[in-house]
């Protein structure tokens, strides 16, 4: 699955979940090799998240962390904003 960013990113992706109890969103990326600190930068203050499925997630915009855990396959999770 594709997910599309408010930045002009396109991404693939396995996984796209809000998590309620912490409002966050936790989202995996397939086939992503750059370094964290570029991908970190694409998803940096976003407005919205949009998947191919018509799935839209906003207000998603501080990032918290950005993980590798093998070959392409990164976890990205960000949090809503407070105030």
């Amino acid at each position: 699955m594709k997910i599309n960013t408010s930045k002009g990113g396109e991404f693939e992706t396995d996984l796209v979940f809000e998590i309620g109890a912490d409002r966050s969103l936790l989202i995996r990326l397939t086939e992503e090799t750059r370094p964290l600190s570029q991908v970190a930068a694409d998803f940096e203050g976003l407005e919205c998240v949009t998947c191919e499925d018509g799935r839209e997630y906003e207000g998603f915009t501080d990032l918290r962390s950005v993980v590798r855990f093998g070959e392409g396959e990164l976890q990205i999770r960000l949090y809503r904003k407070e105030g």
